[in-house]
């Protein structure tokens, strides 16, 4: 509670600070105007890898896949959805928080790398703030039909206005697959095959790899020229989804996201305007062998609901409120064994940050949150957890060039697999004795503009003490609390050739390591580090003509891996991909594009054994990714 007044009246002192803002978004990335035509199917993870550098893919299904920002992913990342949070109920990550976003609804897509965010519990590395479509004034409707390889459909529907005060938008899609091919020619199924027991193979091996519903409503309503409330809800039913890198498949995902805003300005000399944001997202999920070849059919069945509120006072250059959550998380073996007995993770805390001008060329951003943290299993005694968390943003513009040096502390509390999950036969896999991640980083970053390309050079170095980490050497109590590192550095830079091209370039490297190997081990690198990538793109438009796009995304080979926990060497690979879009009389649009064009049999993401993957008997099954496929979205909006 000291903790609490300290930060309370950190944020009154802020309040009378009356400098202009001059920071604006340099320690991110964003990627606006995203539309239908920006997307080959439902995987959101897909946009994501193909547009920048530091996201790299876990290739788990066709659709269902897990990102990594500079290494991190899990709960070492943090992904909001309009606002809310969202987490999967699978503990083998079959159902990642961005297999719940509607590709054909978002908007906009910020990343904030490192630990740069004080306004949400539990982001240790990075936070990726997903935005979809809002209503607007105008009366607008749009019907949009994708088809690809490998027998994929997609038909979705938006339609939105506004009668008065109140403005309206609903949203629908559906979309299905057969299983796609690798550059070998071979599709899920007989991927499976080359690396498993018969017993783990598909019964039917031209099943279908996914079915996919969703649906989204809003309602905006202005109460007054100061005073609004909005209302959203979003249902995501993913059914039959192949995994087949794993010995289960989904029966079906489904989920639910509902969130609320009020906003209310003017209220005085303490406040410029007051935000009020309430969300709860439930998630069930079955999983089951039963598609397999197995003699005895096995299911496991899970489900995970998170509410929360977070209420937001602005005042000139401060912003300071108090955020709270509930996390439920529960899960049974068919057997009646509890996998995640029916955890909850309650948080409370206060947070404030400030910018301000120390001269007309340096500016200040710095931000303080203090959390306090409850962990209660059904079988289990209480966990409490405290964390005072801070950063600091400095930016000097010297002509045309810009200096950012940032430096924070921030902290994650362990989940509920983490620290209490059972096996099947009853074995405590999780450790109830972990304690919470720290995470101390240092970010470089030069924006400069070097013969006529706009440039962006970062470094970073993140020291994570207790960083929580998997040991399959261990029996039991698997995860382990270790110190390590990771660092690294990104380049980005746009060119604009002549009016009608333009050249953008995205590279980066990280290396991961442990400060002393695990108990039982040697190996010192970290999993889940990926080796250099680099996203080169070349854009052509004209107004006649339309838009044609050709990009590479390139990658080396995986040298440094963690193989005493099933990571494996992987071979580097490049590939190609092209896309030509055309607006007619700006409310038909085609587009028609070429992923892998040159049809290349290669892979994203390694097999760090935290996940449980399929083994026949020498390395751990490696899911390729999907071969030459060749797409057409077409949209016409009334």
């Amino acid at each position: 509670m000291k903790k609490f007044l300290f930060l309370a009246g950190i944020g009154v002192a802020f309040a009378y600070e009356l400098d202009s803002v001059y920071i604006e978004d340099t320690i991110g990335t964003n990627f606006d105007g995203i539309s239908n035509e920006n997307f080959i199917n439902a995987d959101v993870s897909t946009l994501l890898f193909n547009k920048t550098s530091n996201i790299s893919i876990s290739r788990r299904s066709a659709i269902a896949n897990d990102i990594n920002l500079r290494g991190q992913k899990k709960d070492n990342i943090n992904i909001l959805i309009d606002n809310a949070k969202i987490h999967g109920a699978c503990p083998n990550r079959m159902d990642p928080p961005v297999s719940h976003i509607l590709s054909n609804n978002i908007e906009s897509i910020d990343i904030i790398e490192g630990p740069y965010d004080v306004e949400n519990f539990g982001t240790l590395s990075g936070l990726v703030k997903v935005n979809t479509k809002k209503p607007s004034d105008d009366y607008t409707s749009s019907v949009n039909l994708n088809f690809g390889d490998f027998g994929y459909q997609k038909y979705s529907f938006d339609i939105g206005g506004a009668s008065g005060k109140l403005k309206y938008l609903v949203s629908s899609s559906y979309e299905t697959s057969d299983q796609y091919e690798d550059g070998n020619g071979d599709t899920l199924s007989e991927q499976l095959a080359n690396s498993a027991p018969v017993g783990n193979q598909y019964k039917d091996n031209d099943i279908e790899s996914f079915t996919k519903k969703t649906f989204m409503g809003k309602l905006f309503y202005d109460i007054s020229d100061e005073q609004y409330i909005n209302l959203s809800y979003t249902r995501n039913e993913s059914d039959d989804v192949l995994y087949p890198s794993t010995p289960m498949d989904a029966v079906y995902d489904d989920s639910n996201i509902y969130t609320l805003e009020y906003g209310i300005q003017n209220l005085g000399k303490y406040s410029d305007s007051l935000e009020l944001n309430v969300y709860h997202s439930d998630v069930e999920h079955p999983m089951s062998n039963e598609n397999r070849n197995m003699s005895m059919t096995m299911r496991n069945s899970l489900t995970s609901k998170i509410s929360g509120a977070k209420l937001i006072n602005k005042l000139k250059n401060t912003t300071f409120g108090l955020d709270m959550s509930n996390r439920n998380w529960d899960g049974e073996y068919q057997n009646g064994v509890k996998s995640i007995n029916d955890v909850d993770t309650k948080n409370l805390a206060l947070f404030a940050k400030h910018n301000q001008n120390i001269s007309e060329n340096l500016g200040l951003e710095y931000g303080l949150r203090a959390d306090t943290t409850t962990i209660q299993s059904a079988n289990q005694d209480k966990k409490n957890y405290d964390s005072l968390n801070a950063n600091i943003l400095a930016t000097l513009k010297n002509n045309d060039t810009k200096y950012i040096v940032g430096f924070g502390k921030s902290s994650r509390v362990p989940d509920g697999k983490e620290l209490y999950h059972q096996a099947m036969n009853g074995t405590q896999m999780g450790n109830p004795n972990l304690k919470q991640t720290k995470n101390y980083e240092v970010d470089f970053i030069i924006e400069k503009p070097i013969a006529g390309i706009q440039t962006k050079t970062k470094a970073f170095y993140s020291y994570l003490d207790d960083y929580i980490y998997y040991n399959s050497s261990l029996v039991q109590n698997r995860y382990q609390n270790i110190d390590a590192s990771i660092y690294g550095f990104e380049l980005s830079g746009d060119y604009l050739i002549n009016d009608s091209l333009m050249l953008e370039l995205s590279s980066s490297y990280k290396r991961g390591e442990k400060k002393d190997s695990l108990q039982n081990q040697t190996n010192k690198n970290l999993a889940d580090i990926n080796p250099i990538k680099t996203v080169l793109g070349l854009s052509y438009t004209n107004e006649n003509w339309g838009e044609v796009g050709l990009e590479s995304v390139m990658s080396g080979s995986w040298s440094n891996f963690d193989s005493d926990n099933g990571e494996q060497a992987i071979s580097g690979y490049a590939v190609f991909n092209i896309k030509y879009s055309k607006t007619f009389k700006e409310s038909f649009n085609i587009t028609l594009g070429i992923e892998n064009l040159l049809d290349k049999t290669y892979n994203t993401s390694n097999t760090y054994n935290e996940l449980t993957l399929m083994n026949g008997g020498g390395d751990t099954m490696l899911l390729n990714e999907p071969g030459r496929y060749i797409y057409t979205n077409i949209s016409y909006r009334f």
